[in-house]
């Protein structure tokens, strides 16, 4: 049996960026079609373990270090969002949570009226200089 790994590989990099449950649906996937290859349980332990793993390291890592660096949003904030856009679209909403909050944070920093809503979605912690 074939598997297309070109598939794998953009299944592998479009899902985790639902938060919290794309990794949890790569490492099953991953996980079954292990199992379907090499028939065997240690070998899909192995790989979907691995697969959050690494799903674990980049989202602790790099994509908190990078969205607080580039978008400097509150992490109760997206938290929140999250469920808001999930429990209103589903999957999609999980997809696009995060990007609808921070045109909206963008919006309300750039709009006199909203600053009190940029500023609930803003990070509190202390400004770190553009160098770092």
């Amino acid at each position: 049996m074939s598997l297309d790994a070109g598939a794998w590989a953009v299944a592998a990099s479009v899902l985790p960026i639902i938060l919290y449950f794309g990794p949890a649906v790569t490492a099953a996937a991953i996980g079954m079609a292990a199992f379907i290859q090499f028939n065997s349980l240690s070998m899909v332990l192995l790989v979907a373990g691995t697969s959050l793993a690494i799903a674990t390291v980049i989202g602790t890592f790099v994509t908190t270090w990078m969205t607080g660096r580039i978008a400097r949003m509150n992490t109760a904030a997206v938290f929140v969002t999250l469920l808001f856009w999930t429990c209103l679209w589903g999957v999609w909403g999980m997809v696009l949570s995060c990007p609808i909050t921070e045109i909206v944070k963008v919006v309300a920093e750039n709009v006199e009226q909203l600053q009190p809503v940029a500023e609930l979605l803003a990070d509190q912690g202390v400004d770190c200089p553009p160098c770092l």
